[in-house]
C-alpha cells in the first residue's frame, strides 16, 4: 500500500507478508503472468518503477530503526537484497511448518484492498 506524507511530498508505502497466500490468487496471477506478491517481486517492482520514473526509494522495516538502504537508478543496495532475502527466507520457514502469519490473525486475508499488480503496459 502506498500512502502521501502531507508534511514533505513524499511516498510512503508499506507491506505485510502473508505467509499462507490465498490459492485462488496466486494461480490467477500465475496464470496472467504477473506476480504473486513475493518480497523478491516487491523489491523487483520498485526497482522498475525506479527505472522508469527515477524515483529513488529509502527502504526500512519495523525491526531497524532508520533506513537499511536505497534504491536508486533501478538498483538496490546490498543490504537491502540481504535483508529482503532474510524476511523471505522466513516467510519460507513459517510456510514450511504451517504456522499463521501472526498470533491470533487468520492466514488468509479477506479484504477489500486490491493486491499488488504491475500490468504488462505499465513497465
Amino acid at each position: 500500500s502506498f500512502f502521501r506524507d502531507d508534511d514533505d511530498g513524499h511516498l510512503l508505502g508499506g507491506s505485510k507478508p502473508i505467509f499462507a497466500p490465498n490459492a485462488g490468487e496466486v494461480a490467477s496471477a500465475e496464470s496472467d503472468g504477473l506476480p504473486d506478491g513475493t518480497i523478491h517481486d516487491v523489491l523487483e517492482i520498485l526497482c522498475q518503477v525506479s527505472r522508469t520514473y527515477d524515483i529513488d526509494w529509502e527502504i526500512s522495516h519495523d525491526y531497524f530503526e532508520g533506513a537499511i538502504g536505497l534504491i536508486q537508478g533501478g538498483q538496490a543496495d546490498a543490504e537491502v537484497v540481504q535483508q529482503l532475502a532474510a524476511l523471505g527466507e522466513l516467510g519460507d520457514i513459517v510456510t514450511e511448518f504451517g504456522l499463521p502469519d501472526a498470533p491470533g490473525e487468520p492466514s488468509d486475508v479477506d479484504d477489500d484492498e486490491p493486491g499488488l499488480r504491475l500490468f504488462q503496459g505499465d513497465a
